[in-house]
């Protein structure tokens, strides 16, 4: 079984490959645009260190820089925006993994519109139940133009792919998936 301590204290390499960027990529954008990722502000010497929760910021930088084609300044000003919010998600998910239990975290998702993919602009983070984010699931109006990740899905890929990058299988060394999650505190 897989523990919480094997998607801690990781080096880049396992994490930026889980992700689906190269490494120079990532640590262009972390030296020229700012990308918080690792313990970089922690650590007074060394190589950097990774997470769960990095791995994810990773692959929502893909999701951005190659599938909505965001140029990368933007991407970055977009998944530090989210920074706190995948932290949290993935310390939640970490946690779980050693208890066995579903995660209790809030369920955020992310929009952005695409009309502003190629300006520095902040996602519009919101719980899963606010009243806005339900009439906009609700609603057929708004959706063309608006890009919209559940943050949890996110963390839940990252994870299946790190654990999978790790050499672990995802189906058998791990006890629970977000679909058994309750919304937890809002």
């Amino acid at each position: 079984m897989i523990t919480s301590d094997d998607l801690r204290n990781l080096r880049a390499g396992p994490v930026i490959a889980a992700g689906r960027m190269s490494d120079a990529t990532v640590r262009g954008l972390v030296a020229n645009h700012g990308l918080k990722l690792g313990d970089r502000e922690a650590r007074e010497t060394g190589n950097p260190r990774y997470d769960l929760a990095d791995c994810a910021r990773v692959f929502m930088l893909h999701l951005l820089m190659n599938k909505a084609r965001q140029p990368g300044a933007a991407a970055v000003w977009a998944v530090n925006a989210a920074y706190p919010y995948i932290s949290e998600i993935a310390e939640a998910e970490l946690c779980a993994i050693d208890t066995g239990d579903a995660p209790e975290c809030p369920r955020y998702e992310a929009v952005l519109s695409v009309f502003s993919l190629d300006v520095e602009t902040n996602p519009e983070i919101r719980l899963w139940s606010d009243p806005r984010s339900v009439a906009d699931r609700e609603s057929s109006r708004g959706l063309c133009g608006m890009i919209v990740w559940d943050l949890r899905e996110i963390v839940r890929y990252a994870r299946d792919q790190l654990v999978t990058e790790l050499g672990h299988s995802s189906l058998h060394d791990l006890r629970h998936d977000f679909a058994d999650a309750p919304e937890g505190n809002e």
